[in-house]
């Protein structure tokens, strides 16, 4: 166990530097047999086997075997370095731990490179999913499982319980997207599911992603039957932990017009999806076909706004693409409905919490405080309102026009 870990995670210090204790580290796989192909809504991890990889990930991060390895690290000055348990995720994940374990041990086959996903790996068979998680990949994976762990809570599900959770469920070699939205990965598994849980990162990342405003879209508006919970590292949105504060804030303001994709293509495929658009619009295409060339989509149309037009894409300061402002400015009402019903869904949640506690309001007799997410909120709502007053405004004012 201990030679695959070194070997799998590319640990470049000799093995005698490793201490004893390492040579007996259980791993979650079982390396005697060669993955079986499982169809991609059968790939659902189990709670027990994700349980498993953390106990894996804590130990190759304190003895210090998770490191820093890809080209990218090399550029941005990281490479070699230790990563904490604190600070692992999707991506340290892939890189340094999914893709190199397959590699190494479909070499010890001899069977050439395996071509599977991670639960491909260390499942027995089909997997179908209770639950699929809808996340960023650059979320801290100590907090998802600390969501994970609230979910099985909250929904009593047992340790057998699956979890649709695209990291681990589609292979990093490369994966078959499908010909059309309805045919991807995330479309499958979220047919299959029996609930869409959205992970809201302590970075908000995830509402900053089109892939994740898909699931949402997909579960609001087609899959109505399929419930949508959405949850913070601090619990449940509407709980008494998550009912304010800058998540919940952020929560409360998502617009599917501000998120972004890796893929340029696969954000216009979305986006001409929710506009009622043939998907393959504005994309290369071949024979009615999306033209894939070494293994991408390519845009059809790649003009950047200028001018007056001339915006950001979300999260950069790039230029937007015109294609996509066009259909912005022209149907907003399209992407707004999306908007409405995922924030009807937000106050629906936070407006339990308050019934269920039974809030009233009534006069307060005593001095009373206020917490700090709270004003953090009221200043946004007053600063957006009143931004032209908000430079010189006065608790004065500040109570006549808005509290009073």
């Amino acid at each position: 166990a201990q030679a695959i870990l070194a070997q799998a995670v590319r640990f470049e210090h000799p093995v005698e530097h490793v201490s004893n204790t390492q040579w007996s580290m259980p791993v979650p796989w079982c390396h005697r047999r060669e993955p079986e192909s499982l169809p991609i809504e059968d790939r659902a991890i189990t709670v027990s086997q994700l349980r498993e990889l953390k106990h894996l990930l804590q130990r190759l991060c304190k003895t210090g075997l998770l490191r820093r390895t890809t080209p990218r690290s090399k550029e941005n000055g990281t490479f070699g370095e230790r990563i904490p348990w604190s600070a692992v995720n999707m991506y340290d994940i892939s890189d340094e731990v999914i893709k190199p374990t397959i590699t190494y041990l479909s070499h010890k086959t001899n069977h050439g490179q395996w071509r599977c996903s991670w639960v491909e790996l260390v499942a027995d068979g089909p997997q179908r999913p209770r639950v699929m998680f809808s996340h960023w990949w650059g979320g801290r994976f100590r907090d998802f499982m600390r969501i994970v762990d609230d979910v099985v809570s909250n929904e009593l599900l047992s340790v057998n319980a699956g979890c649709w959770i695209c990291t681990f469920a589609c292979c990093q070699f490369g994966e078959d997207l499908g010909e059309s939205l309805m045919k991807s990965p995330f479309c499958l598994a979220l047919t299959a599911a029996a609930m869409l849980i959205l992970v809201v990162d302590r970075d908000g990342g995830s509402l900053s992603r089109t892939w994740c405003g898909f699931e949402i879209s997909l579960t609001t508006k087609q899959h109505t039957d399929t419930p949508l919970d959405i949850y913070t590292p601090s619990g449940r949105v509407g709980s008494t932990w998550a009912s304010s504060g800058p998540l919940i804030d952020l929560v409360e303001e998502w617009d599917i017009c501000k998120t972004d994709c890796t893929q340029d293509t696969d954000r216009r495929q979305i986006l001409n999806h929710m506009a009622g658009f043939p998907e393959l619009r504005g994309i290369l295409q071949d024979g009615g076909k999306a033209l894939v060339k070494n293994g991408y989509k390519e845009l059809d149309d790649k003009t950047k706004c200028s001018g007056e037009l001339a915006k950001s894409r979300p999260g950069t300061t790039m230029p937007e693409y015109a294609y996509e402002a066009h259909i912005f400015e022209t149907y907003p009402d399209r992407f707004e409905e999306v908007n409405k019903i995922f924030r009807g869904i937000v106050q629906d949640r936070l407006g339990c919490q308050k019934e269920q506690e039974g809030r009233k309001y009534t006069t307060c007799t005593t001095p009373a405080g206020v917490s700090l997410g709270r004003i953090r909120k009221l200043a946004r709502d007053v600063k957006m309102h009143l931004c032209k007053d908000w430079p010189t405004l006065t608790l004065e004012t500040l109570w006549s026009r808005v509290l009073e």
